[in-house]
């Protein structure tokens, strides 16, 4: 996010951008700054550099993952949604061959994206979430992870001393006294969690306790 200013009768145009409370790591890019998710969902792509653009030589993961972010619905998080159907025929410009096909559906298998349910109005257009009285049908998304970048001891940067003796607590559950019951928020948290790690056998609170996010203690 840059922004430009000009004081009325200056001939200099100072830009700047605006920085972030906490750095961020989004796909494999670190910014402490503002930004546009849906820019870095569209342009940070497997193939993609400030060296040049191609799908030349990507296996059938990152073709999946290139093509989802690329062509998906585009939500203002940064999230993509594609139709499942059409994935072989947009990878591949064409109806691809049977081995191509079965290499796209083992590379959606694998979990690197998250499955969905959207619908299709009668011009053939997808929607997500379904609308009323449409035909639902299979989608598949890409939801960027952006997780906060802790350094603890101040990771020796300039403008780090704020976070000198800060300690990173990873989220955990912690037990509740009796009778007490823990908060929607927090029971979304875990589920949120819970998906970030794949976590394999069910996504909800164990009764008795809460879900304590990730955070930073000290000075």
């Amino acid at each position: 996010m840059l922004e430009l200013r000009r004081l009325r009768g200056d001939m200099v145009i100072r830009l700047a951008t605006t920085r972030l409370k906490e750095r961020v790591r989004a796909g494999d890019r670190e910014t402490g700054h503002c930004y546009d998710p849906r820019v870095l969902t569209r342009e940070d792509v497997p193939g993609s550099s400030r060296h040049g653009d191609s799908a030349a030589g990507l296996g059938p993961r990152q073709l999946v993952m290139r093509t989802v972010r690329r062509c998906g619905l585009l939500t203002l998080d940064g999230h993509a949604l594609m139709d499942r159907s059409v994935l072989p025929s947009a990878v591949y410009g064409r109806r691809p061959a049977r081995s191509q096909a079965a290499a796209l559906d083992s590379a959606v298998a694998e979990r690197l994206l998250e499955p969905a349910l959207g619908s299709r109005d009668a011009w053939g257009q997808p929607h997500f979430p379904p609308r009323d009285g449409q035909r639902t049908i299979p989608l598949i998304g890409y939801r960027p992870a952006r997780p906060r970048v802790i350094r603890p001891w101040g990771g020796g940067e300039a403008g780090c001393e704020g976070l000198r003796g800060a300690q990173f607590v990873a989220g955990h559950l912690r037990r509740l006294r009796p009778g007490c019951l823990p908060s929607d928020v927090q029971r979304a948290a875990f589920r949120e969690h819970c998906r970030r790690l794949g976590k394999a056998d069910g996504w909800e609170l164990p009764y008795g306790y809460t879900f304590v996010t990730e955070h930073t203690r000290g000075r």
